[in-house]
């Protein structure tokens, strides 16, 4: 079947086996439980059932219901947050004591992620006199994006 165009390369084939395609509800909710049974992916299996279902992707008409929706918002901002702190609490780490590619990644999180406390800033000085060229121009660039937004 060469030349067909059935006919699936070994790429193709690891293009779909990486992609998350779910043609029934039930392949959704079995490759969902794979993820963690947490607080996190309790409200946005919640969120999402009530949305999509209940709601139909509407903004709910009753009381109650858009009393739900603003609790589920403080939720999801309170979980956010909490978040927050546990991905410093990594980039702190990959950046004091990580390798050289843990660090560029830190400073790329950084870039895009804005901490603003002493303790990061000092890092990311003293990283942007790194002796490799690559982590020295991600530290400065995550330092200059920290201190123009604070």
């Amino acid at each position: 079947m060469t030349g067909s165009s059935s006919h699936l390369t070994e790429q193709n084939r690891g293009k779909m086996r990486r992609s998350r395609v779910f043609s029934t509800p039930s392949s959704k909710s079995s490759a969902c439980s794979s993820f963690p049974n947490d607080k996190r992916t309790q409200l946005a299996a919640t969120i999402n059932d009530t949305c999509k279902g209940a709601w139909e992707y509407g903004l709910p008409g009753d009381l109650e219901d858009r009393k739900r929706l603003r609790d589920w918002c403080r939720d999801t901002l309170a979980l956010e947050n909490e978040f927050l702190r546990l991905c410093r609490h990594f980039v702190l780490a990959q950046l004091q004591q990580g390798g050289v590619e843990e660090k560029r990644q830190a400073t790329r999180i950084l870039q895009s992620v804005v901490y603003r406390d002493t303790e990061m800033m000092a890092i990311l000085k003293t990283l942007a006199h790194a002796t490799d060229e690559r982590i020295r121009s991600e530290a400065a660039q995550a330092l200059a994006i920290m201190e123009s937004s604070s």
